[in-house]
């Protein structure tokens, strides 16, 4: 241990590296006139529109909130035939309807579907025929 202990001794514990004197007297003033001087922001002032974008916004959802609910409160007893003129008209008028029966999607089965719950029997509709 006392060979670790000369070695020591022998190599002195200055790196041989020194800086210069008064280096770091006037460092920071070197450093401060190096960098970029930083561009001054201006604070813009909000417009009247920033200020109250969202108060319309608002007043928007709640206008369309409320037509949503105007149009689809009353939907069921607006679109009954009774409610509708356009279509009590049309069912009025026996040629529409003629005309619906004879041309519209309805087949043979659909009309015998509806005379069977209307409570029309085939067996009287023959005997009426013949």
């Amino acid at each position: 241990m006392k060979k670790d202990d000369d070695i020591l001794a022998r190599f002195s514990k200055d790196s041989g590296f020194k800086v210069p004197e008064g280096y770091f007297d006037d460092f920071s003033k070197k450093m401060v006139e190096m960098l970029p001087e930083k561009p001054v922001v201006e604070e813009k002032k909000p417009t009247v529109w920033l200020r109250i974008r969202p108060w319309a916004y608002m007043a928007a959802m709640f206008g369309g909130v409320w037509c949503m609910m105007y149009l689809f409160s009353d939907l069921k007893s607006r679109s009954s035939m009774e409610y509708n003129e356009q279509i009590a008209e049309a069912m009025s008028d026996e040629k529409f309807v003629d005309d619906y029966m004879n041309y519209g999607n309805i087949d043979n089965y659909d009309i015998l579907e509806q005379m069977y719950e209307d409570g029309i029997e085939l067996g009287s509709i023959d005997s009426t025929i013949n």
